[in-house]
């Protein structure tokens, strides 16, 4: 564990920083409540909430140069392909129906 790691709890600052020192499969997103740094190697996307009364204050953030560079790197998507459905294979009104085998 890095210095910068064992100083996480201190601060959502301190926090920040420990995540952005770590690798990109490392740290995308850290939350910080309460003396608690949490890291994650995954975006998540929250809304803002009101505050109930006696409820502790949680922040979040994100590493953006870190997610800028991990969206360059995976390159366009392409065309979208849907897949094909069959009638045959509904279910309609809930009940399963199973296509037919010969």
């Amino acid at each position: 564990m890095s210095a910068l790691e064992r100083k996480a709890h201190e601060s959502f600052e301190a926090c920040g920083t420990a995540c952005k020192s770590l690798p990109a499969d490392e740290c995308f997103w850290y939350m910080y409540c309460d003396g608690v740094c949490s890291i994650s190697n995954s975006f998540i996307v929250g809304k803002p909430v009101k505050k109930e009364k006696g409820a502790k204050k949680v922040i979040s953030g994100w590493d953006v140069d870190k997610i800028h560079a991990w969206i360059q790197k995976q390159g366009s998507c392409g065309e979208v392909r849907w897949p094909e459905v069959h009638p045959s294979t509904r279910c309609p009104r809930g009940k399963s129906k199973a296509p037919k085998t010969e």
